[in-house]
């Protein structure tokens, strides 16, 4: 007897047909014994579950719609019990020839066209507010919308363009990094300040946390018996519950990082990943201004570590940027920064 691994090895060099491969698809659902073992070690599969063989088998049927042209009914059905759900069915779609995704194209122009409201023209709509459609009507129109941009995603155009601008957009990012790294310093330098502060005071604030809880509910108790039903009683207890999941979020910190030193490696980590996001939101804001990428310049007109201010421009649009710090040794907010963007005639 063959091993499994001779098998799988054959399995994956052999050419099926349609016909076969939904054949043993159906017959998936109720073989047993050798008939079901055969099946195993026909598609490779390692497990004994007859999803995963009749997953291997819509695989080996998408391989075959990579190489044709022409499809129907059938192909979709395949393709449709491929994906579980929305986001799965246009991942898939990735994996599909643009023959294939061409008449998914007009499968779905087809079901708008057949739901006997004129839906078709609404195919070009980016937001439904206000629209009075039913949720199957919206399934419909995105449903289209999404086959469509993943079809025009393949046009040599439009590849180019989306090179272009990641490219142009990765520029003015280096840029702006560059221009930035004093400003990171100086934030990242707060925080450290910060997180060593909120540390040190832990012991003394959880303390006092903990007296204020004390009275809260020695006030709550003396009420109690004035206070009627549950929800009322549950409304009224709103204020302790909240109250004491914060006294119980500060006291984890401790649980948590036995030393300072960890807590503060810890804030500064997650504030350089915070700050490297907002510099590609901001990337992303000055993009959307149309500036001329190539000949854009970004200088650092700051007179104060704390507060950084650029100009940004590139020959005929200016474009001043600047930003604080706040809510430094804040008890309610870590130390954060805002950027605000001001257009220069």
């Amino acid at each position: 007897m063959k091993e499994l691994k001779t098998y799988i090895l054959e399995a994956s060099k052999r050419v099926f047909s349609k016909e076969e491969l939904r054949n043993d698809y159906e017959n998936a659902s109720d073989a047993v014994g050798q008939e079901k073992k055969d099946l195993i070690a026909k598609y490779g599969v390692t497990t004994k579950k007859v999803k995963d063989i009749q997953h291997a088998i819509l695989l080996k049927l998408q391989e075959l719609r990579k190489d044709e042209k022409e499809f129907d009914v059938k192909d979709i059905n395949d393709f449709n019990r491929l994906t579980d759900n929305d986001t799965q069915y246009f991942n898939e779609l990735k994996n599909e020839n643009d023959n294939f995704v061409k008449y998914l194209l007009e499968y779905w122009e087809e079901r708008i066209k057949k739901n006997g409201k004129d839906l078709i023209k609404w195919v070009n709509t980016t937001s439904f507010a206000g629209l009075s459609f039913s949720a199957n009507e919206k399934w419909l129109i995105k449903s289209y919308q999404k086959v469509r941009e993943e079809l025009a995603s393949r046009d040599p155009k439009n590849i180019a363009a989306k090179e272009k601008e990641a490219y142009s957009i990765d520029v003015l990012n280096t840029k702006l990094t560059a221009e930035l790294e004093d400003f990171k310093k100086e934030y990242l330098k707060r925080v450290e300040a910060s997180a060593e502060y909120t540390y040190n005071n832990l012991p003394k604030e959880i303390e006092k946390m903990e007296d204020t809880l004390k009275e809260m509910k020695a006030d709550y108790e003396k009420k109690k018996s004035e206070i009627k039903g549950y929800m009322a009683r549950w409304k009224a207890e709103e204020p302790i519950r909240k109250y004491e999941n914060k006294l119980i979020q500060k006291k984890s910190i401790l649980r948590k990082y036995k030393t300072k030193n960890e807590f503060i490696k810890v804030c500064v980590e997650d504030a350089e990943k915070t700050f490297r996001g907002n510099v590609d939101a901001l990337t992303h804001r000055v993009y959307d201004k149309k500036f001329d990428v190539e000949n854009i310049k970004v200088s650092n007109v700051k007179d104060d570590p704390k507060i950084f201010k650029l100009m940004i421009e590139d020959g005929t649009k200016k474009l001043y940027c600047r930003s604080i710090l706040a809510a430094e040794f804040s008890d309610k907010m870590v130390p954060h920064f805002r950027f605000i963007m001001t257009d220069k005639k």
